[in-house]
């Protein structure tokens, strides 16, 4: 729903004034009855928070497995965990335990006391490989809502899968999930349930990230080694996410070891990069650090090439192409209720190509920043603040040189926010767990092209046009998980939005939920709209970044989506494979003022109104059912872990203005996506990974036919070897499925004196000639040349098998 926006102000005031004191407000309101258990979770190791870990509390009993759960939490992103009003006896002894995955579970007694217990609990990883403790406890209704439309991937599981050139990419990992498909093989960007990769929210340590990728979107911006936790929403994501309409990619960088220095490295046939972690000395190891670095290698392989061999002629000139990305994160523990963390990224692309008289050149990155306070204001009540700067830029230059003449045409796209953010989370009681927010943006979008000639010619003045664009955007949003009763979970949200151009405000209700039909058996559904303020203009016959970010406006309107999903998830008992948990969800989602440009548009960036002439509007739609059976990652020797899952999807686009108005199928309309990644550990030393993907063809438009017109004077316009061709309805066909397996082997050693491991990965093990593009050309028939030529499909294939060797070293 819209409103006038003229007294959100006001409101907006009102509510920032109420949240500074919300805090000390619900800290007066937090009821005294029961224990109250809270404090943290960390790697005993690296003392680095376990984000996720499960914490809950039994009775002093001598079979904790079959013990009922007094309560239940889950560490959040800074490993803060409350369990209230447990249901003890003062003096009473209980045991609170802790499990994550790849590490033991930990057992700890305590005496119950009227005052609350404050833990610090240190988790250690499994000692060994040959052994490994069970608890077995039913899976609890608030994993199953959480688990709504959710994907959690760790790094190490990340690490663990096959991957070209040696670099484990988060986003290649996520498209091996149901309901998340690759743009395209030159792509690590994603289409969840049917929309665009601009539609995702990715966040870094809770900073936008506008482009997360490298490479024309073959490599994402993030570096395993890096990050610590990655959290996907497919949808019906919680109401603290907003500003798009797809998806939430929310990943988290590693604090830094808090024990001792750390290093890691990773050198390939195409890339290095090397993470260092640890206490920054003389400071307690109150203050821990994390810093990572990558660099593609492929400009000075070339030049390498050029100076080895004299098979490239040193007058052909050759493109240059690198990246590199750095990580940095820095956290300091003021107290045991205060942490600050500044969280740091920059990456960069740039490909330059320099002819006799031509040179060119395009560059593209993203800079963050987020400077964020925790504090624990109670055993019930936590809250975080943060002020965050993105910035993100695409620049192109054409350079043409005559003699001592030099004309120079370059190109800026750039967007820029500055964002303040405050959180607060509270556990009023063991049945409601509370969480509100408040955010507030400042977007600046800049768009300029200019001309230079050197040097400068009597009278000529270098020009320069375009110019800058201001929005503000402002949200609200709070809820409620309210466990009804032992079968029953409700989590009920609304998120109030606000832009400034255009004068729009929107209502955003979502609601999840979670029955427990039986022991096993857990029934969900959620429900949600959501809004979009910025649009990404994609340009369908380029691949590198050229795209043009365009805020909502009052003839532009914010785009919006509402979906709902049904699901169901149960253990099944596989026999000698172990036992798998196995999901399956339907969604169906709506998308409203969704903008491309228009059948022969000739585009001009520079002028916003009349880029808005250029542009189409219409809808969308998506629906399908999502399958997933998986193995929990295993440290045990001969024992398999991963995952099969399965897509079957639909989705289409409607714009009266383009197809005739007929609905048409996007390219991100697939309809079967089947995917299995497996991981083997045979023993201390080897381990084998192996991933095969299955994805239906990506739809294409074809000519329905050619004809040679004559020009004015009677004369045939065209001769018969260049036919024109004419297209039908848009997307009209499929080019063939895409299918491949990828296979790595690792094994760990020694190397210089440190523990490291070699590795091999192949990439398109069996060779497939997967299709890339379809291109029309003239082809002649070797059987019966006579017959001349004819219009024929050509198909281009960009990755045969490729294996790649690299060796990794950490001390």
């Amino acid at each position: 729903m819209t409103f006038q926006y003229r007294t959100f102000p006001r409101k907006a005031a009102l509510f920032l004034a109420l949240f500074c004191f919300l805090p000390h407000i619900l800290l007066a309101q937090t009821p005294s009855g029961g224990i109250n258990i809270s404090g943290t979770v960390r790697d005993a190791e690296s003392r680095e928070v376990l984000i996720g870990a499960t914490v809950f509390v039994v009775r002093d009993t001598n079979n904790i497995a079959a013990s009922t759960i007094l309560r239940g939490a889950r560490a959040n992103k800074f490993g803060f965990f409350s369990l209230p009003d447990v249901p003890l006896r003062d003096g009473e002894e209980c045991f609170v335990v802790v499990r994550s995955i790849g590490y033991k579970t930990v057992f700890t007694r305590y005496s119950a006391a009227s005052s609350p217990i404050q833990l610090n609990i240190l988790v250690p990883h499994l000692a060994s490989r040959t052994q490994e403790v069970t608890v077995r406890a039913p899976r609890d209704l608030r994993a199953a809502v959480e688990s709504i439309s959710r994907v959690d991937i760790s790094a190490e599981t990340i690490r663990r899968l096959p991957s070209i050139g040696g670099q484990t990419d988060v986003f290649r990992a996520l498209q091996l999930l149901p309901g998340i498909q690759s743009a395209g093989e030159l792509s690590s960007g994603l289409y969840v349930r049917g929309g665009s990769p601009d539609q995702n929210l990715t966040l870094l340590d809770g900073a936008l990230i506008y482009n997360p990728s490298h490479l024309a979107g073959f490599f994402s911006t993030f570096t395993a080694d890096a990050v610590q936790d990655i959290r996907l929403y497919k949808g019906a994501f919680p109401a603290e996410y907003g500003g798009r309409i797809s998806s939430v990619i929310d990943i988290t960088m590693k604090e830094g070891n808090a024990k001792r220095l750390k290093f890691s490295g990773n050198l390939s046939t195409i890339i290095a990069e090397a993470t260092l972690d640890g206490p920054i000395p003389f400071t307690d190891s109150n203050v821990t650090f994390m810093l990572s670095a990558r660099r593609m290698l492929l400009d000075w392989l070339i030049l390498a090439q050029r100076e080895l061999t004299d098979q490239v002629p040193e007058n052909l000139p050759l493109p240059l192409y690198y990246f590199y990305d750095v990580n940095a994160k820095l956290n300091y523990r003021i107290s045991p209720t205060d942490r600050l963390y500044l969280s740091l990224y920059t990456g960069r692309d740039n490909l330059g190509f320099d002819a006799s008289g031509l040179g060119f050149g395009l560059g593209w990155g993203n800079l963050s920043g987020n400077l964020r306070w925790a504090h624990v204001v109670s055993p019930n009540l936590f809250t975080n603040f943060s002020l965050i700067y993105t910035k993100y830029d695409y620049t192109s230059s054409l350079e043409a040189r005559i003699g001592r003449l030099r004309t120079t045409f370059s190109t800026l796209s750039q967007i820029e926010d500055w964002t303040l953010r405050g959180e607060v989370e509270w556990l009023p009681s063991a049945n409601h767990a509370v969480k509100a927010g408040v955010e507030a943006i400042r977007h600046e979008f800049t768009n300029n092209v200019g001309t230079r000639i050197e040097p400068n010619p009597v009278g000529f003045m270098p020009s320069e046009t375009g110019g800058k664009l201001l929005g503000l955007e402002g949200a609200l949003y709070a809820q409620d998980e309210w466990t009804v009763d032992e079968r029953l979970l409700v989590n009920l949200g609304a998120r109030l939005s606000w832009f400034q151009s255009g004068g729009q405000i929107n209502l955003e209700p979502r609601i999840s939920a979670g029955y427990k039909l039986t022991s096993d058996l857990k029934l969900t559904g959620s429900f949600a709209l959501a809004n979009q303020y910025v649009h990404l203009l994609t340009r369908n016959d380029i691949s590198l970044p050229s795209d043009t970010w365009l805020p909502a406006t009052r003839t532009i309107l914010p785009a919006r989506s509402m979906q709902g999903s049904l699901g169901m998830e149960m253990p099944i008992d596989a026999g000698a494979f172990g036992e798998l948990n196995a999901s399956v969800e339907g969604y169906y989602k709506t998308m409203q003022n969704l903008y491309e440009y228009r059948d022969g548009t000739l585009l001009n960036t520079l002028n916003t109104e009349r880029l808005e002439e250029q542009l189409t509007r219409g809808s969308g739609e998506s629906y399908g059912v999502e399958v997933l059976l998986e193995k929990k990652s295993s440290e045990r020797i001969g024992e398999f872990s991963g995952w099969l899952g399965y897509t079957l999807s639909w989705a289409n686009r409607t714009f009266p203005e383009l197809n005739n108005g007929k609905t048409f199928a996007p390219r991100y309309d697939r309809r079967h996506n089947l995917s299995i990644a497996l991981t083997y550990l045979l023993d201390e030393q080897w381990e084998f990974g192996a991933t095969w993907t299955y994805v239906s063809g990506q739809p294409i438009t074809l000519p329905a036919g050619q004809a040679n017109f004559p020009d004015i004077n009677g004369a045939p316009a065209l001769s018969a070897n260049t036919p024109s061709y004419y297209t039908g309805e848009r997307n009209n066909a499929r080019m063939t499925p895409f299918h491949k397996l990828d296979l790595s082997i690792t094994a760990r050693t020694v190397i210089f004196l440190f523990p490291g491991e070699y590795y091999i990965s192949i990439y398109n093990a069996y060779n497939n000639m997967n299709p890339f593009a379809w291109i029309i050309s003239d082809a002649t028939n070797p059987l019966t040349p006579q017959a001349g030529t004819k219009p024929s499909i050509q198909q281009i294939t960009l990755f045969p098998i490729i294996p790649t060797f690299g060796v990794r070293i950490k001390f």
